[in-house]
């Protein structure tokens, strides 16, 4: 199980001696987690020369995210854990059980499987012209649960990242996509 995934299921961080776990910043407890790996698979959906340029804007933000974490987070180290995996199929389901062999991420036991496993960014053209991307939980819990909201591609990051490592949060701020982009604050 990935390390947010377990201190999803212990519902209690610890923080380090002496430093109080709610002001620590997203990077910082992305650290503290010691995950190998942290980050998105990201698909992309409409291939159409028209969304190139959206395409490449997408592409930047994270390049930004990760300069930006790298030079001026108090947790620059995460920036070489960041692995966000852009993909042309989608395929999340079989990459993550790839990805991390070691846990049964069929087991309906299982509390969470870590934002990384559980979670997958869609990116199709509507998307890239509207600048937002799919939030897409890629593990409903049964038939017939929504399982994506829109989310503005400003919010895709350590933050976003983070918070989905707990299970609840998924319902928490979930927006039906017809009702327009999520309002969560990340």
């Amino acid at each position: 199980m990935s390390s947010t995934a377990q201190l999803a299921a212990q519902e209690q961080q610890t923080p380090p001696s002496g430093v109080d776990w709610e002001k620590l910043s997203a990077e910082a407890k992305i650290q503290w987690c010691g995950e190998d790996k942290w980050g998105f698979v990201i698909y992309r959906c409409s291939y159409a020369k028209e969304f190139d340029g959206g395409w490449d804007d997408f592409k930047r933000h994270i390049q930004r995210m990760h300069e930006s974490i790298a030079s001026q987070s108090d947790a620059p180290a995460i920036a070489n854990k960041m692995d966000f995996v852009l993909s042309k199929t989608p395929r999340s389901r079989a990459w993550a059980r790839a990805d991390n062999p070691v846990v049964d991420m069929d087991d309906p036991q299982i509390m969470s499987r870590g934002a990384r496993y559980e979670f997958f960014l869609k990116v199709d053209g509507e998307g890239l012209w509207s600048g937002y991307v799919g939030l897409v939980q890629g593990w409903p819990l049964s038939p017939g649960d929504e399982d994506w909201m829109k989310i503005r591609v400003s919010s895709v990051g350590s933050e976003l990242y983070y918070q989905l490592g707990y299970p609840e949060v998924w319902y928490a701020y979930y927006t039906p996509p017809e009702d327009g982009l999520s309002t969560t604050g990340w």
